[in-house]
């Protein structure tokens, strides 16, 4: 099974939060930056349950792997929960989301980018990653690190029609759990949002805006 695929059915049995701290610890000691996503929701599970010591095991196995886990990631997802998705048709335009580093001056290395496109999310990552391309972002040859693949959702495929408009929703929805989330965003969505995302936009005036 495909890694994401995996981790995308640990997530809707809700594997982690049931999931003894042995089971999070092994999690953690077989990850490696490449599958940096199951790691980091068994490191954000084991920060929730609050637990010092078993934290600072969690922690020191990071240290051991030389890897940072992603610590809002559980948060993030859990932000999506305020979205409403399209009708399931067969559209044309995908969201996506990158995790990227180097935001040193965000309360962590890591933050997000938010994007969408035509192409495969896969095909515009490497657009996005590939130094001198024409369509790369700015700064993501250098720190875009991979696709987020448990935060696409639950949009992914979006309506041409209307892909700006998601495109801004799942940006603003990750905003209230990541640090720093970069990419386009339409300036008028206090306008659209209301009817567009209530839920979504009642939690933003609650928290922020």
């Amino acid at each position: 099974m495909r890694t994401y695929q995996k981790l995308n059915r640990m997530l809707a049995e809700h594997w982690f939060h049931k999931a003894s701290y042995q089971k999070l610890f092994s999690t953690i000691s077989s990850g490696s930056k490449q599958e940096i996503e199951s790691l980091s929701f068994a490191y954000c599970e084991i920060r929730r349950r609050g637990k010092d010591s078993k934290i600072g095991i969690a922690e020191r196995i990071c240290e051991e792997l030389d890897v940072t886990p992603i610590p809002w990631l559980a948060e993030a997802r859990g932000r999506l929960s305020l979205l409403d998705p399209p009708p399931r048709r067969n559209y044309t335009c995908n969201t996506y989301v990158v995790l990227r580093d180097g935001y040193t001056d965000y309360n962590g290395t890591y933050g997000a980018y938010v994007g969408v496109t035509s192409l495969s999310p896969e095909d515009r990552f490497l657009q996005h990653t590939t130094p001198g391309h024409p369509r790369a972002a700015n700064g993501l040859p250098k720190h875009g690190l991979l696709l987020l693949k448990s935060l696409m959702f639950p949009f992914v495929r979006v309506p041409a029609k209307e892909k700006l408009l998601y495109e801004t929703s799942l940006h603003l929805a990750l905003s209230l759990a990541v640090p720093k989330v970069s990419g386009d965003i339409l300036g008028d969505f206090r306008e659209w949002l209301p009817e567009f995302q209530p839920r979504l936009m009642a939690e933003l005036e609650r928290e922020t805006y």
